[in-house]
This record gives C-alpha cells, structure tokens and sequence, in this order.
C-alpha cells in the first residue's frame, strides 16, 4: 500500500498524484471510478472495452 498527498482545490478539483497514476496505469482522457466506502474514496481506473480488445489482438498477434 502506498500513500501520497494532494489538495482540494476550486470546484471540487483534486489533483492525482503522479506516483498514484503512473501506479494504477491510468492514461489521460481515461475514465475512473470513485467509489466511497467506510468514509474513505476508493478510485480505480476502469478499462473500456475497446482498450481490452486491443490489447489481446495485439498479444495475439505478437505470439504468432
């Protein structure tokens, strides 16, 4: 687990820290996710469908 600070700022901004996002892989102009549970903010990246396809195609492709 590892733990990083950010702040709040102007219209509900909250900036991701860098080691966050390079952590969870996230790219820009990804979607997240923003779950609340137990008074905590769980944010994960959601993987859109079109990325998983290519991402097989292209594993599939290299190993043949």
């Amino acid at each position: 687990m590892s733990e990083e600070a950010s702040i709040a700022g102007k219209k509900f901004i909250v900036v991701i820290p860098k080691k966050v996002w390079n952590t969870l892989g996230i790219k820009e102009g990804q979607k997240v996710r923003f779950k609340v549970e137990e008074g905590k903010i769980l944010l994960e990246p959601i993987i859109a469908p079109e990325y998983v396809r290519s991402f097989f195609y292209d594993v599939v492709k290299t190993n043949h």
